[in-house]
């Protein structure tokens, strides 16, 4: 697979189709952070995925196995553009999303116990958790280096309890060890290029400003095991490629007051009037709202207004007032 090449300007990006993995293009960076893939959203395969400007910078971490966190808010695409570049550089991926009630189990794995198939006996076995087998893919039984590492993303890491969050300790450390105590105390030794992306909405320091709920402060020694922070952020010229690409041609001079009325509506979020992250998962589903209520207002109390209280409800209908000249729930034909 070609590699990205080191220039400024000349830095290549390949875009590739998820169904098969394959190079279908390779253009100039520059170019391609606004190009639409041919590939469909590993996350909603109705909707397009788009390089973040981030991409690049995400293939090289993986590239170069470094682990690594990458913050942003609800609907950014952290998640998408980690599996894209794991996918790109065909490399294994596993994802798990973590909230208040996950427990090392879900990462460790845990005893079972199973009627033998001859004596109808019980007999306990273990079963594995996602975070062995991620670590040990591309290794033989014995070990050796037999195909690719794997990419595990751990999602909403933040959401995590922190005592799940410290099973991870050891395997974030450069000699990749994970120790099963409830397994007799068995060691595993990940794959030498294995790589863990956490990713959420903070760097890990708690939920600052109300909008991401359960969200927990995680412990400074296990984000510092970490070896690089990024952040990614909505990018508007990316949004407004998805929203005509899943848009009726006759809408699209629509795109650039969503947007706007997009960005008044994140502000807000981020002054603390409101407490909604405005996703691009809401701007789609508005979008697609047009052909199903005939209305640009309805569509928008529909698909976004219904996520609100009453209070924060009439703020963001002030900034579609703004935007659009009339309230959401008016009478006035703005398709029209």
């Amino acid at each position: 697979m070609k590699p990205i090449l080191e220039k400024a300007l000349g830095t290549e990006f390949e875009i590739f189709d998820l169904r098969d993995g394959n190079i279908h293009a390779t253009v100039p960076i520059i170019e391609s952070l606004t190009a639409l893939s041919l590939s469909d959203n590993p996350e909603d395969s109705d909707i397009p995925f788009i390089p973040n400007s981030s991409y690049h910078m995400i293939r090289k971490l993986i590239s170069g196995n470094h682990n690594f966190w990458l913050e942003g808010p609800a609907g950014s695409g952290k998640s998408s553009n980690v599996k894209q570049a794991a996918k790109s550089l065909k490399r294994p991926f596993y994802r798990i999303n973590m909230n208040g009630h996950s427990t090392d189990e879900a990462l460790i794995g845990a005893a079972r116990i199973k009627g033998d198939e001859s004596t109808g006996q019980p007999t306990m076995y273990w079963l594995k958790g996602m975070l062995e087998k991620a670590m040990l893919e591309g290794l033989d039984d014995d070990g050796k280096v037999v195909g690719p590492a794997a990419v595990f993303l751990i999602d909403e890491f933040e959401a995590a309890p922190p005592e799940t969050a410290f099973v991870l300790q050891r395997v974030l450390e450069p000699e990749k060890v994970l120790i099963i105590d409830n397994d007799g105390g068995r060691m595993i030794k990940a794959h030498p290029e294995f790589v863990i992306c956490a990713a959420g909405n903070t760097k890990g320091t708690g939920d600052i400003r109300g909008g991401y709920a359960g969200v927990n402060q995680v412990n400074f020694a296990t984000r510092d095991r970490f070896a690089f922070m990024l952040t990614m952020d909505y990018d508007y010229p990316l949004e407004k490629r998805i929203l005509t690409s899943v848009m009726n041609e006759k809408y699209h001079d629509k795109v650039d007051k969503m947007l706007a009325l997009a960005k008044a509506i994140r502000k807000a979020n981020i002054d603390g009037a409101i407490s909604f992250p405005m996703s691009i998962r809401r701007l789609v589903a508005w979008a697609r709202g047009f052909e199903i209520f005939n209305s640009v207002g309805k569509s928008f109390l529909y698909a976004i207004g219904g996520f609100l209280e009453d209070d924060q409800l009439n703020t963001v209908s002030e900034l579609f007032q703004r935007t659009f000249g009339v309230r959401p729930d008016s009478d006035h034909d703005l398709l029209s």
